[in-house]
C-alpha cells in the first residue's frame, strides 16, 4: 500500500487531455478517495459541481492531486470506469504516473508576504479554554459562564507582516516581543482578494528572535495548535494553489 494516500483524502481533478480530443474543461473538479488496490487503480466519488454530479468521460486524462493534513500529492491518471453502488456514483481511475509528494518536510512552507495581526492569550484565558477544551463542568450552566467570561476578556490585536505558511504553522515580523512558549491566536487572509477566508487559529511561539535595524524589531515563529483536519487542508490549498499561479508566470 503506498503511503502516500489513504482511503479518505480528498481529490482535485484538473483535466488534461480528452480522449474525444473535445476541449478541455478548466474547472476544478472535487471528489473523495473511496478505494485503491495499492498500486494502479483507485475508486473516487463521481464529482459535483454546482449541485450536479459530473460524469467525467472514460478515456479522458486529469492531473490527480491528493489532499490531506500529511500533505500535498500528485499524479496523473485515466478514467476507465463509471459505475454505481447503492446510491453512490463512482469512478475508477488508473494511475499513470508515479504518486510523488509535493514537498520535501511534512508540510511544505511558502515564502509569502502578506499583512495579518494576532494577540497574545493571557493566563487566566488559557485556563478557562483549558477547561472548555477538556470540558470539566458540573452543569451546562457552569460551561455557559466559562464561555461568557471568555467572550468579556478583552482581545488586544497586534498587527504583523507574514513571510512564511505552512500546514503546520508560520513565521511573521513584529514590533511586540513574545516569549516562546506563549499561546497566540492567529488571523491571516487566505489570498489578498475581497472575499478570500481569513484563516484563524491559536498557536504556540516556539522562537521569539530580535531584529536590529527593522521597522518590525521581532520574528516569530509558531506553530497551529489542536488544528482541525478541515482548516489545515484550507491552508495546504492555498499554498498549493499560489504554488501553481507562480508556475504560470
Amino acid at each position: 500500500m503506498n503511503e502516500k494516500i489513504r482511503i479518505g483524502d480528498r481529490i482535485e481533478l484538473q483535466h488534461i487531455k480528452s480522449a474525444a480530443r473535445a476541449k478541455l474543461s478548466d474547472k476544478i473538479y472535487r471528489s473523495q478517495l473511496l478505494d485503491y488496490d495499492g498500486n494502479a487503480t483507485l475508486r473516487i466519488a463521481m464529482p459535483i459541481y454546482e449541485g450536479k454530479i459530473i460524469p467525467l468521460e472514460i478515456g479522458d486524462e486529469y492531473e490527480i492531486t491528493f489532499l490531506s493534513s500529511r500533505g500535498i500529492n500528485l499524479s496523473r491518471g485515466t478514467i476507465i470506469r463509471r459505475f454505481k453502488e447503492g446510491t453512490t456514483y463512482l469512478l475508477e481511475v488508473r494511475l499513470d504516473t508515479d504518486i510523488v509528494k509535493n514537498q520535501r518536510r511534512q508540510f511544505y512552507r511558502l515564502d509569502y508576504m502578506m499583512e495579518m495581526r494576532f494577540r497574545i492569550v493571557t493566563e487566566p484565558e488559557e485556563v478557562l479554554r483549558y477547561r472548555l477544551k477538556m470540558n470539566n463542568f458540573n452543569s451546562i450552566a457552569d460551561k455557559i459562564e466559562c464561555e461568557e467570561q471568555i467572550e468579556k476578556i478583552e482581545k488586544i490585536w497586534i498587527d504583523a507582516m507574514l513571510s512564511d505558511i505552512s500546514g503546520g504553522g508560520g513565521r511573521f515580523q513584529c514590533a511586540a516581543d513574545v516569549k516562546p512558549q506563549s499561546t497566540i491566536e492567529v488571523e491571516i487572509p487566505l489570498g489578498n482578494m475581497v472575499g478570500d477566508k481569513v484563516f484563524r487559529s491559536f498557536a504556540r511561539v516556539i522562537a521569539d528572535e530580535y531584529i536590529p535595524d527593522s521597522t518590525r524589531d521581532y520574528e516569530i515563529r509558531c506553530e497551529f495548535e489542536s488544528l482541525e483536519n478541515r482548516k489545515q487542508e484550507e491552508v495546504i490549498k492555498f499554498i498549493f494553489d499560489e504554488q501553481k499561479r507562480r508556475l504560470k508566470k
